[in-house]
């Protein structure tokens, strides 16, 4: 693969499991060639694509923050959907379009022009995309430094009997963010009962000390009715959230739950979330 420009979002293409793919890659200008550098993969949820993401996560932005910078890979689902794409996530036996390989190849072709530092790849994904991230973490945990799973329905409850492939040879530092009027059922569950067998999965396999240290810390939010960073008043739209943070394990798990208004789809992503985990979970997290 030939390098990017630097400080732009480009969208590249390929052939992969022979139907075409694309993704966003984004090498920042802060970024130093000559090491090895981190990389977060950042994956839409239904209907979404990458090219979404490049204005609703900002990863661009926190990448040029950070010093030496760090790559940012954003692929499309595999199967079209509506203006969009989805995921075939929560799949472990090769069966149907390969999300998983492809979404883990793009870490070898990126590596073929910068140098990867393959001890802090980090998967980051909203709804259905959080789904896929946790599919390939549950999958290879030994490829994954941190998962961020936001807003997305868990394994055995989307899959039943999935849980036959997991590998739990090596911890994953994790964290689960669900929006406190999730109760839409997907897969015949309620989302409230699947994130809190998301937890109980998480805690148990990482041997958590059952009690937790509660956290509590605004992010930068958008109104979804207007798509605009203020509210009606002028000051920025916030988001409460409620972090349990389980630790004594072999890794730290995270549970938040974030606070929104009836009026604005609990559902959604907002803008403070992917900066809130790098700058908590992924800056400390490595292989």
């Amino acid at each position: 693969m030939v390098a990017t420009a630097l400080g732009e979002y480009v969208t590249l293409t390929t052939t992969w499991g022979g139907i075409d793919r694309s993704w966003v890659q984004y090498v920042p200008l802060s970024i130093n060639p000559y090491f090895p550098r981190p990389v977060v993969l950042a994956l839409h949820g239904d209907y979404g694509t990458a090219q979404n993401l490049i204005t609703s996560m900002a990863w661009g932005e926190i990448a040029e923050a950070e010093p030496n910078g760090f790559y940012v890979l954003m692929p499309n689902g595999g199967a079209q959907l509506l203006a969009g794409y989805t995921w075939n996530s929560y799949v472990f036996d090769g069966s149907g379009v390969d999300d998983m390989g492809f979404v883990l190849s793009l870490i070898d072709t990126l590596n073929t022009t910068y140098p990867v530092d393959r001890r802090r790849v980090y998967f980051f994904g909203h709804s259905k995309g959080a789904q896929m991230c946790t599919t390939i973490a549950l999958r290879y945990p030994h490829l994954v430094a941190a998962l961020g799973h936001i807003k997305g329905g868990w394994a055995t409850d989307q899959k039943p009997g999935c849980d036959q492939y997991f590998q739990e040879y090596m911890p994953v530092p994790v964290w689960t963010w669900r929006g406190n009027l999730e109760n839409q059922v997907t897969a015949g569950v309620p989302r409230d009962v699947q994130d809190q067998h998301q937890l109980e999965y998480w805690t148990t396999r990482l041997g958590c000390n059952p009690t937790p240290i509660e956290q509590d810390f605004l992010i930068q939010g958008t109104d979804q009715r207007s798509g605009s960073l203020t509210a009606d008043d002028g000051s920025p739209v916030t988001r409460a959230c409620y972090t349990q943070i389980y630790t004594g394990g072999s890794a730290e798990y995270r549970f938040t739950v974030e606070t929104e208004a009836e009026n604005d789809p609990n559902h959604s992503y907002q803008l403070g979330t992917a900066r809130r985990f790098w700058n908590d979970l992924c800056k400390r997290s490595n292989r």
